[in-house]
């Protein structure tokens, strides 16, 4: 019943109505529906209480009743000024035949005052309420004297009595009604504007976030710049300080000086620039000097990349006014660009030529290109074109320093796409003539750049911290891959007794290896060797149960010794997954195991109640268990419990380290806080 009455109620309300439209359709259907129940009541009563013309009455009660239901009808039908009018129509017929024809002589005149309100809550028009107004004063005092329903010719001694009452009563509710559309239409504004500045708020704190991300990432992959160069120089002096032979790793240290210094002066001069603060020391210079310093000196690199390298030079020395050592940098930059976005077997071709009164620099890749739609965003400062190269390193200041030097020379810079494949960057400088010149300018030679039975697999992006970190572990087999995919290959294929990988790698980065490493189940030692040092970034791969973290730059003995650790570690180490070699063996194994588990939180259970529990000799315990699993007894029951003790705390079961130490059996927290930290490498934090 109820849930029929509320369709009635919502009857013709569409989710499209505003808020006013629908509630004055669902207050015409309430007012129909309360009055059904009203027709209803009277029917009944009058038949009960024995009316005397009953008939009569009851017709005139259900022509109403009739009336609304077609009310509802057009409603439903979305004609809702057409029902409004009805609705306003059919109840002044009402009210006249009952005042003049059925009961005459009531006082139910004065339901003629409900025909205006009903105008003014319903109708738009002011038309309609003046009239319906005039009409029901008029219907209250005319008909009543025609027909002498009352003595003395009508329902009140004074004529002004019904006029008065019915047009105060109306002003009054036109007041109200205006007072209240009013106030409705500011709290609409009010909400509007809330919504908007909600609306406003929630994008700024988008763009916070964003650019929170942003600086994040910006500063982690500075100093993923800065410190591989570091790592690199101090292994080098370490090197030198035991050989002091090998002159070619003089050439390294400067190499990466070199690399460092340019970083740094690029962010240096990137904001001097945004400052006005950048001025150069410009003189008359070959263009074509200039660009071939720079291609012979990266020469080595694209050599290395396996990347077909060409420099056509102009026929003819074209000059413009340049500061020599900006200028480099920025030809640095956008090669350096071509080498990081070209595969191997790629083509980078460097071409110089002249255009009327400009010296173009074209660099040409058949690398990964830019989208379309970043090719204008690529020089704004700080700005990254999203892929897998850029998310591993990068800072964004590069193209933006280039920019802002070619601006001071009065030049110009522009990326584009390659027909084919890559990109294509096009530099515009000032030609100025000159017709003989003395300046003699020497190309500096650059010089070359550079088994055991275990195998280390090393994986990191950067070639020259792979050959670094081959000679340090010269006395093990190493083995190569430059990202995480090429690593999880080689795992896939060969036998590798240990990795160790950096943190930050396109295509599948440090985190993504371990934990395929992890959820593949291979038994690897894993050492991350990285630039990253905060404690998120530790604490993370760290979770997943590596054996060690090192920060570069790091010590080489220390990542000797800590690789031998890990090795011995695992031979150690509880694999339930290997098979033992006979039934027998297992059986006391898998025993011994669900013994401890047993007995996690007894404090009092140790070998001798182990032994007992399996019904051998402590010297036969100490051999089964040394035998299959590299354990000593004591080592076994304690890394159950260490196991149990990491499960507990990422189900989050304790609250306080006594309470976790009780549950695993350990009458000393800090104890178990100390071996809990030496067996996965981070504190209990609860």
């Amino acid at each position: 019943m109820l849930n029929k009455i509320n369709k009635l109620v919502k009857l013709g309300i569409l989710p499209t109505h505003s808020k006013n439209e629908a509630k004055l359709i669902r207050l015409l259907n309430i007012i129909c529906v309360t009055w059904y129940f009203v027709i209803v009541f009277f029917i009944t009563t009058d038949y009960f209480l024995g009316q005397k013309n009953y008939f009569q009455v009851a017709l005139g009660h259900l022509f109403q009743f009739f009336a609304l239901m077609f009310v509802q009808f057009f409603q439903s039908k979305q004609k809702y000024e057409t029902a409004r009018v009805l609705f306003i129509v059919s109840s002044y017929i009402q009210f006249y035949i009952f005042c003049n024809y059925l009961v005459p002589g009531d006082n139910i005149e004065f339901y003629y005052l409900l025909i205006p309100l009903f105008s003014l809550l319903f109708l738009n028009k002011t038309f309609y309420h003046f009239l319906f107004l005039c009409v029901s004063i008029i219907s209250v005092l005319v008909p009543p004297q025609v027909f002498d329903h009352y003595e003395g010719g009508g329902i009140s001694s004074s004529p002004l009595t019904v006029p008065v009452l019915f047009v105060t009563a109306f002003l009054l509710f036109s007041y109200f009604k205006n007072a209240n559309t009013r106030n409705e239409k500011a709290l609409a504004e009010e909400k509007a504007k809330a919504l908007a500045d909600k609306d406003k708020i929630e994008q700024q704190s988008i763009e916070l976030k964003e650019l929170n991300e942003f600086q994040n990432h910006f500063f982690v992959n500075v100093t993923h710049e800065l410190k591989t160069p570091l790592t690199l120089i101090k292994g080098q002096v370490l090197q030198l300080q035991r050989q002091q032979t090998d002159q070619k790793q003089y050439s390294k240290i400067l190499a990466n000086t070199s690399r460092i210094e340019a970083l740094v002066n690029d962010i240096i001069d990137v904001t001097k620039a945004a400052s006005n603060n950048l001025s150069l020391n410009k003189t008359l210079i070959s263009v074509n000097k200039v660009v071939q310093r720079q291609f012979l000196a990266l020469q080595p690199l694209f050599d290395e990349q396996q990347i077909h390298y060409t420099l056509k030079l102009s026929e003819e020395e074209l000059y413009s006014n340049l500061d020599q050592v900006y200028m480099e940098r920025v030809i640095g930059n956008i090669l350096l660009n071509a080498s990081k976005y070209t595969p191997a077997k790629g083509n980078v071709e460097v071409e110089i030529e002249k255009l009327r009164d400009k010296v173009k620099i074209e660099v040409k890749d058949t690398g990964i290109g830019i989208p379309p739609e970043e090719l204008q965003k690529v020089f704004d400062r700080f700005y990254q074109v999203k892929n897998d190269i850029n998310l591993a390193s990068g800072s964004g200041v590069g193209l933006s320093y280039c920019k802002e030097i070619v601006d001071l020379h009065g030049g110009g810079i522009h990326a584009d796409n390659n027909v084919d494949r890559g990109a294509v960057f096009t530099v515009l400088l000032p030609l100025v003539e000159k017709e003989s010149t003395s300046m003699e300018e020497s190309i500096p030679t650059i010089a070359d750049i550079d088994t055991g039975r275990v195998k280390i697999l090393v994986a990191d992006d950067n070639q020259e911290m792979r050959e670094y970190l081959k000679e340090v572990l010269q006395n093990y087999e190493v083995i190569e891959a430059s990202n995480g995919k090429e690593a999880i290959n080689i795992i896939q294929n060969e036998e590798v007794d240990a990795l160790v990988t950096d943190y930050m790698m396109p295509y599948v980065d440090g985190y993504e290896l371990v934990q395929w490493v992890k959820n593949n189940h291979h038994n690897l030692p894993v050492i991350v060797v990285t630039a990253r040092a905060d404690t998120g970034s530790k604490l993370k791969v760290l979770s997943l149960g590596i054996d060690d973290y090192l920060t570069k730059p790091f010590v080489e003995d220390e990542l000797i010794f800590r690789l031998k650790h890990s090795l011995t570690n695992a031979k150690n180490r509880i694999d339930f997954q290997v098979e033992a070699r006979d039934s027998a063996e297992v059986n006391i194994i898998n025993r011994a195991k669900k013994l401890v588990n047993s007995n996690i939180d007894n404090s009092q259970f140790g070998v001798i109640e182990l032994a007992e529990s399996l019904e051998l000799t402590e010297r036969t315990l100490y051999r089964k268990l040394k035998q299959e699993t590299g354990l000593t007894p004591n080592q076994f029951i304690r890394e159950i419990k260490l196991l149990f003790t990491r499960q507990l705390l990422e189900n989050n079961t304790c609250n306080t380290l006594g309470e976790l130490a009780q549950k695993v059996g350990f009458k000393n927290s800090t104890h178990l806080q100390k071996l809990y930290q030496e067996r996965f490498g981070i504190k209990i934090s609860l």
